[in-house]
């Protein structure tokens, strides 16, 4: 079967050693289906499915997540909850980059198994490859957003702390 090699990133614009902790934590929970990440979904957008409409259509899916420690990235496997036979499999690291001193940014890098064996493997060549890379980027763009909320929900903490020991 021939797999299809993804690479993407977004900036997070906190701190790499913020970032790395806090991603770790939510890939973590969304494997173990801890609230309230027990029911991450891919998306694609019904026009990268080629569908004349607009809309979303949404996948739950099981994660495999494997920290490599001392090392500021995971393994990761995303796949479909159910029918697994119809969706993209993918394989690969998110990996927090240290950008500068004070930003980083998230990577995503692997590949995803077309479905359907040669059929889908056509289909994705044709018409698909925009929505598997779509619904990846998508759900980088989510980790990314949820690790600079979490990571300034923190900070906050931290700073009303701070201000309440000094009073």
């Amino acid at each position: 079967m021939s797999k299809q090699k993804i690479e993407l990133y977004v900036p997070l614009h906190v701190s790499a050693a913020a970032a790395r902790d806090i991603a770790m934590q939510v890939l973590d929970a969304v494997a173990k289906r801890r609230a309230p990440y027990e029911h991450v979904m891919l998306t694609a957008g019904l026009r990268e499915l080629h569908v004349p409409m607009s809309g979303v259509v949404s996948v739950p899916v099981n994660a495999s997540v494997d920290p490599h420690p001392l090392r500021w990235e995971c393994g990761i496997v995303l796949e479909a909850e159910n029918n697994r036979t119809l969706f993209p499999r993918f394989d690969g690291t998110i990996t927090v980059t240290p950008n500068g001193t004070a930003e980083a940014e998230l990577w995503m890098q692997g590949a995803y198994e077309p479905p359907l064996g040669a059929i889908g493997a056509g289909a994705d060549a044709a018409l698909l490859h925009g929505a598997a890379e779509g619904s990846l980027r998508a759900f980088l763009t989510w980790l990314a957003s949820e690790v600079r909320r979490l990571v300034e929900e923190r900070e906050r903490e931290t700073m009303r702390a701070a201000r309440q020991t000094h009073f």
